[in-house]
């Protein structure tokens, strides 16, 4: 396949939605001609710097693009470009892409999240499946696609695509455990990440030589969620113990500053910040949830521990630091796994894919029609 990919990406930021549709990007860029639309912001500077090659293409909307207008950009410009393909980052990128795909019969290849499926995604992909859009679905993870099979675009899910990572994560200096022991959390305000519970962790080391440095939440969040959180803390007196990092735009810099990662999350459908610690060298102890599970695997590539024992978590984390055989097992193991998530392994099974769709019987019978 040569022709042009239209990528969209429906927000803006720094999280791991943002982090994938960069790295793929770029790596496409430096391969073939990419058209990449999403809100200014981090994403487009990001992408552009890492592959100048790239066309950028600002979608109306600060944060998150505005679906009337960028839906009505994206068709003008579809018909201009003719992409070959159309790639659609998650399922709110979907949305707006699908009225360009349905005016130039482009293929959709949508990389999604199961954890997208909120009760009005569910709505709008009813909608948008009664206009016979060629879709074809990729989700991150088989929990994933578990999700995505009960909604409307069940049927159209062809596979799995992993989130890809980037390389510099994998030269980032080996962690200290000097004293007290740095332990990383990337969080956020959404409380499926597991604040509350990764409070209950820090509450059972409290007499442990332990800080925790928490990214992703400013230290004067004001989220009625994160002000709870730290109330909890206050309670449990380990308050000055919690280090509120703030955002962060280098993931090497902050995994460099800890020594071993914590995911605490509720749920997850992949977990990019785990693949991004096994990369960097950190040991990773993880709730035992669908989709955290497909990529930490007990005793091999981390410790998982019953999210509903936080305890359990505590004891995980103080094993890694007692035992340096066992971290150096974990370490290893990681990185195998993070070599897997590598974008330079990632990037050509997503070249594949489009080989596929652009091959099709569906597509080749839509590029006709559209020239005739």
């Amino acid at each position: 396949m040569t022709g042009r990919v239209l990528i969209v990406q429906a927000s803006s930021g720094m999280r791991g939605p943002q982090r994938t549709v960069v790295s793929l990007a770029a790596w496409l860029g430096r391969r073939r001609d990419v058209t990449l639309a999403a809100p200014r912001g981090w994403v487009l500077k990001e992408a552009t710097r890492r592959s100048p090659e790239i066309e950028a293409l600002p979608l109306p909307g600060t944060w998150v693009a505005d679906p009337v207008a960028s839906a009505r950009r994206l068709r003008t410009i579809a018909r201009i470009e003719s992409p070959s393909i159309i790639h659609a980052n998650g399922l709110r990128a979907l949305g707006i892409a699908a009225p360009a795909a349905r005016s130039t019969e482009t293929p959709v290849l949508v990389h999604a999240h199961g954890s997208e499926l909120t009760s009005r995604a569910r709505t709008v992909l009813r909608a948008w499946r009664m206009l016979e859009i060629d879709v074809h679905v990729y989700g991150v993870s088989r929990t994933a696609n578990a999700l995505l099979a009960t909604s409307s675009l069940g049927a159209r899910v062809d596979g799995i695509l992993p989130n890809p990572i980037d390389a510099d994560l994998f030269d980032v200096e080996p962690p200290a455990f000097g004293s007290p022991v740095r332990i990383g959390v990337l969080a956020s305000r959404s409380p499926h990440k597991g604040l509350e519970r990764l409070i209950r962790v820090a509450a059972a080391m409290r007499d442990d030589d332990v800080v925790w440095r928490v990214f992703g939440v400013r230290p004067r969040e004001n989220d009625a969620h994160v002000r709870s959180v730290r109330h909890d803390a206050i309670l449990a007196g380990i308050a000055d113990r919690i280090e509120w990092m703030g955002a962060f735009s280098r993931p090497v810099a902050a995994f460099g500053s800890f020594d071993v990662l914590v995911v605490p999350s509720d749920r997850e459908s992949f977990c990019r910040a785990a693949v991004e610690g096994m990369a960097s060298g950190r040991p990773v102890v993880a709730t035992a949830i669908p989709g955290l599970s497909e990529i930490v695997v007990d005793g091999t590539s981390g410790l998982l521990f019953d999210p509903e024992r936080p305890e359990d978590g505590a004891t995980a984390i103080r094993r890694v630091i007692a035992d340096p055989d066992l971290r150096s097992r974990l370490v290893a193991g990681g990185r195998r796994t993070a070599t897997e998530h590598a974008v330079e392994r990632i990037g050509p099974q997503l070249e594949a894919i489009y080989r596929r769709l652009t091959l099709s019987p569906a597509a080749a019978a839509g590029r006709t029609g559209a020239s005739a």
